[in-house]
């Protein structure tokens, strides 16, 4: 709602696969005139499409099969270098619904991170904490995902402006419910750091 009200008040500058804003793609052109954005045509029915290209014009690059994967027609839009790392490939997962059964607020701290659009700015007084939350989904949820892989992946790539690069040897399972994230400084390459990282 902050983002359709133009409202001072948004927390993020980047949106990434925002359902309920499917429908509205044709009006946050003209709220925003200096936003850009993707869209792969997959996600979209193609009758959609013109209404969007007369909407955006200049401003939306949309991705097939053939250009998804690489970073040249990206980095050429948005007007920056690519990044030495390759393009991440990470297979998808279908949305998953979830229902909130419970919710409560514990401590919190905000960590060391840069200062990429995706990322909270500590500075931002509407944002206070997360709330952590017990979740039902289409998979069982419970405590015990750690030793059981095909609830997540390794990563083993990085994104641009990070300074590592993940390796699944730098992930470690301490028990069923704990999990030790290593970062550390050793010459991967690409990087000088290492890292990890998972994604569900």
């Amino acid at each position: 709602m902050s983002l359709l009200n133009v409202t001072k008040e948004r927390i993020f500058y980047a949106y990434v696969n925002v359902g309920c804003l499917e429908n509205k793609w044709t009006h946050l052109a003209k709220l925003y005139p200096n936003a850009q954005m993707i869209l792969f045509q997959g996600n979209s029915p193609h009758e959609n499409l013109n209404d969007l290209k007369t909407a955006w014009g200049k401003r939306l690059l949309l991705l097939n099969e053939k250009n998804c994967y690489q970073w040249k027609d990206i980095c050429e839009f948005l007007n920056v270098v690519p990044p030495v790392s390759p393009y991440p490939k990470i297979e998808g997962i279908p949305k998953r619904k979830v229902k909130v059964l419970d919710s409560s607020v514990g401590q919190n701290r905000w960590l060391d991170r840069d200062e990429s659009p995706w990322i909270i700015d500590r500075q931002n007084k509407e944002f206070e904490y997360i709330q952590l939350r017990k979740i039902t989904a289409n998979k069982p949820i419970n405590d015990y995902q750690l030793d059981n892989s095909k609830f997540w992946l390794y990563r083993d790539d990085t994104f641009p402006g990070n300074e590592c690069l993940f390796s699944p040897d730098n992930f470690r399972i301490k028990s069923r419910t704990k999990a030790n994230f290593v970062a550390r400084k050793e010459n991967m390459e690409v990087r000088q750091y290492s890292s990890s990282a998972i994604t569900s």
